[in-house]
C-alpha cells in the first residue's frame, strides 16, 4: 500500500464514504493486462518518483 498522503487521502475518502453507505456498496474493479515484445517497450516517466510504477523495479534506472 502506498504512503503517498494523497493515496492515503483517497483511500480515507473512500473508507467514509463506504461507511455512510453502511458498507452496502456494489463495487467492481478491474484490471487489463498487455503482453508487449521487449524490444517494442518504451516507458517514460517525468517528474515522477523513483518508486512510481515500472521504475520501482528497477530502482530509477535506464535499462
Amino acid at each position: 500500500m502506498s504512503c503517498d498522503p494523497t493515496h492515503v487521502a483517497i483511500f480515507g475518502g473512500f473508507m467514509r464514504y463506504v461507511q455512510e453507505l453502511n458498507f452496502n456498496i456494489a463495487l467492481r474493479l478491474w484490471h487489463e493486462i498487455v503482453v508487449v515484445p521487449a524490444t517494442a517497450q518504451h516507458f517514460e516517466y517525468i517528474n515522477c518518483h523513483a518508486n512510481t510504477g515500472l521504475l520501482r523495479q528497477i530502482g530509477g534506472e535506464s535499462l
